[in-house]
C-alpha cells in the first residue's frame, strides 16, 4: 500500500536542487542535512502580506483581456489558493495546538480572527472537531468529521479505482459540491461564531460587498470567488483524500503503530524503476509535466492535465512540512489511485475474513 525510498531515489538530482526538494518533501536525504527554516511569526506575516498583494494584483488584472493577463491570473489563483490553505491547515492547525507562536495568547487570537478573515470554519468548532479527530477512538472512523464529509461526497471503501477517479472529476465540477462546502464555511463563521469574531466577519463581508459594487461581478469572480471558494475547495478535497486512510476500519486504533499506519506522507514527486532494469539510469521521474527519463536522457514527455492536480496539491503540501510522515509516502500524482488501492485492499480483507472495516457501506 505504501512506497518506500521515494526521497532517497531523488539522490540523482543535482546537489544544487536538493535543498529545494527537501523543502518540498519535508524529508532530507541525511539526518545532518541543513534545513531551510523560516521563523514562524515571520512566516505568518509573509503569508498574509503575500495574500493581500496577490488579491490586489488580481483586482487590477481582472479588467484586462489579453492572453498574458489571463495566464498571470491563473498563476496567481494557484499561488493564492496555496497561501489560503497554508493559513488554515498549517497556521491555524498549529495555533489550536498552541504551537504556532511562543505565547498562548497569540495562538488563541490567531485561531479566533483568521477564520473570520478568510471565511473558514470558526476556531472553536475547528478546535473541537480537530482534537476529536486526533482522539484514538474517533481517528479515521465513521465518527471522524473529515471521514464523514468524504463519505457524503461518495468516496467510500470498496469502490474501484476508476470509479473514484470519475467521482473526483464529477465532484470538483459539481456546483452542488461547491455550494455545500461554501454553505458549511459561511454558516460556521457567520451563524455559529462568537460575537466579536462575527463582527470581524461582517466587516470583511462589507469589504466584499464594496468591491462588488465598485468593481463589478467580473472582478469579484476573478479576485474572490475563484481562488477563495472554487479552487480552494478543490485543493481542500485533494488534501482530505491524501491525508489519512479514511473509513478503512470500523474499530478505533489500538496503539501508535496502528495510528501511524493510517497517516500518509505526501510527496510532490513520484519515482519508479522499470521492471526489467535495476540500474540508476532506468529511473523515471513523474513530474507535473509528464515523465523525465533519468540521467541518460532527461527527456520531457507530453504535457498532461494532471499538472493541475499536482500543482494544487503541491501548493498545499509546501505549507504542511511540519506534519508529513516521511516513512509512508504515496505519490502526489496518484492521490486517488493510492486512496482507491488502500480502500480496495481493505475491502478485499473484509470480504475474505468477514470483518467489519467500513463505517460506510458502498
Amino acid at each position: 500500500m505504501f512506497e518506500s525510498g521515494t526521497r532517497e531515489s531523488m539522490r540523482g538530482f543535482p546537489s544544487i536542487f536538493q535543498p529545494f526538494v527537501t523543502w518540498v518533501t519535508g524529508k532530507p536525504l541525511t539526518a545532518t542535512e541543513l534545513r531551510f527554516v523560516i521563523p514562524r511569526p515571520l512566516d505568518v506575516l509573509f503569508t498574509i502580506a503575500s495574500s493581500v498583494a496577490i488579491l490586489a494584483a488580481l483586482i487590477r488584472l481582472a479588467g484586462q483581456q489579453s492572453i498574458s493577463a489571463w495566464a498571470l491570473i491563473v498563476m496567481l489563483w494557484l499561488v493564492l489558493v496555496g497561501l489560503l490553505r497554508k493559513m488554515q491547515v498549517t497556521h491555524l492547525h498549529h495555533a489550536i495546538h498552541n504551537r504556532l507562536f511562543a505565547r498562548a495568547s497569540l495562538n488563541r487570537l490567531y485561531a479566533r480572527i483568521l477564520p473570520s478573515l478568510i471565511f473558514v470554519q470558526n476556531g472553536t468548532e475547528y478546535r473541537k472537531e480537530h482534537l476529536e479527530h486526533h482522539n484514538a477512538d474517533i481517528f479515521t472512523t465513521r465518527q471522524d468529521a473529515d471521514a464523514a464529509f468524504l463519505a457524503k461526497l461518495g468516496f467510500l471503501p470498496g469502490r474501484e479505482r476508476g470509479e473514484l477517479w470519475t467521482n473526483l472529476w464529477l465532484t470538483v465540477a459539481s456546483p452542488a459540491f461547491h455550494i455545500l462546502f461554501a454553505r458549511a464555511r459561511l454558516t460556521s463563521v457567520f451563524l455559529r461564531n462568537k460575537p466579536a469574531e462575527t463582527l470581524v466577519a461582517l466587516f470583511v463581508a462589507a469589504m466584499h460587498i464594496t468591491l462588488l459594487v465598485i468593481s463589478g461581478w467580473r472582478t469579484y469572480l476573478i479576485a474572490i470567488v475563484m481562488p477563495m471558494f472554487v479552487l480552494y475547495h478543490v485543493s481542500a478535497l485533494l488534501q482530505f483524500l491524501t491525508e489519512h486512510a479514511w473509513n478503512v476500519v470500523g474499530e478505533p486504533v489500538n496503539d501508535w503503530s496502528e495510528y501511524s499506519s493510517r497517516c500518509w506522507g505526501r510527496f510532490s514527486e513520484k519515482s519508479s524503476r522499470r521492471a526489467h532494469s535495476t540500474s540508476a539510469s532506468a529511473t523515471i521521474w513523474f513530474t507535473p509535466f509528464g515523465c523525465v527519463d533519468g540521467p541518460q536522457g532527461w527527456r520531457w514527455s507530453i504535457f498532461r492535465f494532471e499538472w493541475l492536480v499536482w500543482y494544487l496539491t503541491f501548493l498545499h503540501t509546501t505549507g504542511i512540512i511540519w506534519h508529513t510522515s516521511p516513512d509512508r509516502t504515496p505519490g502526489i500524482g496518484r492521490v486517488v489511485s493510492t486512496y482507491a488501492r488502500s480502500q480496495s485492499q481493505m475491502a478485499t480483507r473484509q470480504a475474505s475474513h468477514g470483518e467489519n472495516y467500513g463505517g460506510y457501506a458502498p
